[in-house]
């Protein structure tokens, strides 16, 4: 999956994204787009610019364990793992203390039980990535 990324990618903050803005570099050579900030489970933003596009891959970079369950973020990996195979890698962790207020831990030991719930819903280890 990782030599899928490319060679060219991006990082860039959720709110400076837009599915627009991914065809864009698609069309530019880019090949992977990585999602940042802290990101709901939902992965609705992932989901706009897969559709936007053709061949781009997309990471989050992070989905914030202390938003959602596993089995919600599992689910949406899974639904666009679906929609647009090896063209999604997730990314999850504890985020910045910051942006996740009093729920905040250290996040070693949280991020291992993310890992575990995630494998236990059916997200393989191969598509993600972890930051602690």
């Amino acid at each position: 999956m990782l030599e899928e990324l490319g060679t060219i990618g991006i990082w860039r903050t959720a709110g400076l994204l837009d599915p627009a803005i991914a065809a864009g570099l698609e069309d530019l050579g880019y090949g992977a787009i990585w999602i940042g900030g802290s990101l709901s489970g939902g992965l609705g933003l992932a989901q706009a610019m897969l559709e936007a596009t053709r061949t781009i891959s997309v990471v989050t970079s992070i989905v914030n364990i202390w938003f959602d369950p596993a089995t919600r973020v599992a689910a949406s990996y899974q639904r666009l793992e679906d929609k647009f195979p090896g063209r999604v890698v997730l990314g999850n962790g504890a985020g910045h203390r910051e942006a996740t207020g009093p729920a905040y831990v250290n996040p070693y030991e949280p991020v291992e039980r993310e890992i575990d719930a995630q494998d236990l819903a059916g997200v393989t280890p191969e598509p993600k990535v972890h930051a602690a």
